[in-house]
């Protein structure tokens, strides 16, 4: 050991001194290494953590599902999820969630009214979960239903935010949204929601008890959560509530005919595309370290051709093999030991921007940390990487080891072996091979992206503001009083500046928003399997303020009030899939307990993005629903030729002068409603690109130094090819030949590769094939171009090679 710790003081300071090298070497291995610390930190917080819930593997989520996947927000009706419960004897109990909508609004205690995010649960819900609260109980039974007594758990956030983190807060009552409600409990720090409340909504922060049992099966907008019995495995469980599927569709065959329960895994529902995407993004991030392991075993490669007198000094001195090819090895630990080290200090640097660009991509980003775990794994992967750059240095020296001074004694610039350079020029060819491949897959990805950037929503994104209002301000007053404050705010609105057409809806497009409820036409039978389509209630401008257009008919207008006959836009869709064939226009169907005749027919929107599909949509006036009307929590869409933004100052001064009291819950365009759909294509698209690029930049400076290092050892063959009349282009093609060949094989190689790998790829690409001609064209291009402009780089020092300087040397 004492040896060997010589050793390693002499590799430290024989890189030091090798300062171009040490550093090519080191900042290569650091950037890979980084990144890998970067993604491994996600994947542990994302995929590898368990849930905090008691035994979380036998959590499963329960939903129902119909045909064109009507069941778009993994949800169930109130009484099929009880029935489950009582009837399915593979689970031990069900719990439900639903999002307190609008979220409600604290008031009081001295501060300033806050909206924040609820969730309103089955009394059984966090006992479900086995959550502890830090001070307090969570519900009871008795505390839910007809006749409850109005109680409340606060989120440990909340409660510190808002309260000061005060015990005292227990037993206070609170106001929210004008309702009066008794705190119980506080949930501990640790509280992680389960993710029921859906991609659309905030988790909770305030959780009450259901006010009164929905008895509607076709109302399904209930999230909900199961434990299955410790003797039942998931498959089993599956076939029996296949079984209660079927009999409730029998027993309720208008509203459970066309749909089906379904059951998965809670983890599996949370992680969604994220179990399956960052494993392919750690594989890339893998390829992406062998890349660059190859480049700097490459670059060690030469060092060691050049201590091939040392070594041979050694061995005549007693060295043994092993302790030679040990010593070569070295070379490599210590370079992989610094690059891990300068890795984790850019890991660190990045780490905290990585979790601002994860947060709302991918679930559980709280958990994102460089801890010892972390760094254990970043260890390992200096001892690996060391190997990996240590083995073919290692083996170089053993076939030197013998080899005396009289096979070199032509001069100290023979060839090296070809044993050597061959082993170079693979290592040069598979890091090309590595990069076409994801180059090709984020090639792909980019393609993609693009096709849904570019599909049409039937509606205009661009200059369209949408603010969404808390509806508070208007649940104490008559509908026709809400209606006409509601008049005056689209009135102050379109007359502000710049503004073209202005109108409210209750769930914007593009929004994640869903409310899919029963349509019957009144000139058709019913029917058994149940139909649905998209309902939106609008106010007059909605359409227009969208730029939505209207196909036949008329659109919706103040005229169109509560004493006049109901008055219903659908989309094309719509009228298709319930009218095929006829003349939709005058036709009537009963809707929310109210029979509404189509007056206009609008063009198709995309309402849950570029890949969402067109859904059945129909638009009905509030002044007419009578669910909610005026009561839902309307978005105001306001257009202009503008800067939408620009127009939210004019916003809020229309709100204070119908009602100081109105809150603004969210505020987006239309634009930007669509760039977070889109926020995990544009995040796995970025990674993949970025590590692709990361990857052929390697390549290209292993091509370089490869090229670069053969010139140096061939300088006196170049200078007797000068000498002998060779001209200086035929000698710079001589070497671009050499390099354009190495990438041509390693590209061929890598597309086989990507070819056969691209299935991978397919679950996350729209509009485009996995095996895409043009990203196959275009990534061989981009890396030959590359490749001829490194070689030709080289290839012009090679062409100027001086041959009276080069045999003089010799």
């Amino acid at each position: 050991m004492g040896g060997w710790s010589k050793d390693v003081v002499f590799v430290v300071r024989s890189l030091a001194r090798r300062r171009a090298l040490a550093s090519v070497s080191i900042g290569t291995l650091a950037l890979a290494i980084g990144a890998g610390t970067v993604l491994f930190s996600v994947a542990r917080a994302v995929l590898l953590q368990p849930l905090p819930f008691h035994e979380p593997d036998r959590l499963v989520r329960i939903w129902e599902s119909g045909e064109n996947d009507q069941g778009i927000g993994a949800t169930i009706s109130f009484p099929n999820a009880r029935d489950v419960g009582v009837r399915s004897g593979s689970v031990d109990d069900v719990a439900l969630l639903d999002e307190w909508q609008p979220g409600p609004a604290l008031e009081g205690d001295g501060a300033q009214s806050e909206v924040v995010a609820g969730a309103t649960v089955s009394a059984n819900f966090f006992d479900l979960l086995g959550v502890q609260t830090v001070i307090g109980r969570t519900f009871r039974a008795e505390e839910e239903g007809e006749g409850r007594e109005p109680v409340v758990v606060l989120g440990h956030g909340l409660w510190t935010r808002r309260f000061a983190a005060d015990p005292g807060v227990l037993g206070r009552s609170i106001v929210a949204s004008g309702n009066t409600y008794t705190v119980i409990g506080v949930l501990s720090s640790d509280f992680e929601s389960p993710g029921l409340e859906g991609a659309s909504f905030d988790p909770p922060e305030i959780w009450r008890t259901v006010a009164a049992f929905p008895p509607y099966r076709s109302g399904r907008s209930w999230a909900a959560l199961g434990r299955l019995r410790a003797d039942v495995d998931l498959e089993a469980a599956r076939q029996e509530l296949s079984a209660v599927s079927g009999a409730l569709a029998a027993e309720h065959p208008e509203e459970n005919a066309r749909y089906r329960l379904r059951m998965a895994p809670l983890r599996d529902h949370l992680l969604g595309d994220a179990a399956r995407l960052l494993p392919i993004l750690m594989g890339a991030v893998g390829l992406v370290l062998l890349v660059a392991c190859a480049n700097v075993a490459g670059l060690l490669m030469v060092r060691s051709g050049e201590r091939r007198d040392e070594l041979d000094l050694r061995m005549a001195l007693g060295a043994s093999r092993t302790r030679l090819a040990v010593s070569a090895l070295l070379d490599g630990l210590v370079v992989s030991v610094c690059g891990t080290a300068a890795g984790v200090v850019l890991a660190a640097v990045a780490l905290p921007f990585t979790r601002r660009m994860v947060e709302g991509v991918l679930p559980r980003t709280e958990g994102i940390a460089l801890d010892a775990s972390v760094l254990i794994v970043a260890a390992l992967a200096a001892l690996v990487t060391g190997l990996a750059c240590g083995i073919a240095p290692a083996r170089a020296a053993l076939r030197r080891a013998g080899a005396g001074a009289a096979r070199r004694s032509a001069g100290r610039s023979s060839s090296p072996g070809l044993a050597s350079s061959r082993a170079r020029r693979i290592l040069v060819a598979s890091q090309v091979a590595v990069s076409v491949t994801l180059l090709v897959g984020g090639g792909i990805m980019l393609r993609s992206l693009e096709s849904l950037y570019g599909v049409d929503l039937g509606l205009e994104r661009n200059g369209v503001l949408a603010v969404e209002l808390h509806s508070a301000a208007f649940g104490a007053l008559p509908p026709d009083e809400a209606g006409a404050r509601y008049e005056q705010i689209m009135r102050g609105l379109r007359a502000l500046p710049g503004v073209q057409d202005a109108g409210a809806i209750n769930i914007a497009p593009l929004s994640r928003g869903f409310s899919c409820d029963g349509v019957q036409p009144l000139d058709q039978e019913p029917d058994p399997e149940g139909r649905c389509a998209e309902i939106r209630v609008v106010l007059p401008g909605a359409l227009e303020a969208m730029r939505i257009p209207l196909v036949t008919g008329r659109r919706l207008t103040s005229s169109d009030g509560p004493d006049t006959p109901g008055a219903m836009v659908v989309s094309r869709s719509m009228a298709e899939a319930f009218w095929p064939g006829e003349e939709a226009l005058g036709r009537r169907a009963t809707i929310h307990e109210r029979v509404f005749e189509v007056v206009g027919i609008a063009g198709d929107v995309r309402l849950f993005g570029p890949d969402g599909g067109d859904r059945p949509q129909v638009y009905l006036p509030a002044a007419q629903e009578p669910w909610g009307g005026f009561y839902y929590p309307f978005t105001l869409l306001v257009s202009t030729d503008g800067e939408p933004t620009s127009l939210l100052g004019g916003v809020r001064r229309v709100l204070d002068e119908a009602d100081p009291r109105i809150a603004i819950t969210d505020v987006a365009t239309m634009d930007g409603l669509l760039d977070e759909l889109l926020a995990r294509p544009r995040f796995q698209t970025a990674i993949l690109a970025a590590f692709a690029l990361l990857a052929v930049l390697l390549a290209m400076v292993g091509l370089g130094g490869m090229l670069a290092t053969s010139v140096r050892q061939r300088r006196r063959e170049i200078g007797l090819r000068v000498a002998l009349g060779a001209a200086p282009l035929e000698v710079a093609a001589m070497v671009t030949r050499e390099g354009t060949a190495l990438v041509g094989a390693g590209a061929v190689v890598g597309l086989g590769i990507a070819l056969l790998a691209g299935d991978l790829l397919s679950s996350f690409v729209f509009g485009v094939g996995v095996r895409d001609p043009w990203t196959l064209l275009g990534t061989v291009t981009l890396v030959l171009t590359l490749g001829l402009l490194t070689s030709w780089a080289q290839a012009r020092r090679a062409a100027s090679v001086d041959p009276v300087e080069a045999l003089a040397s010799d």
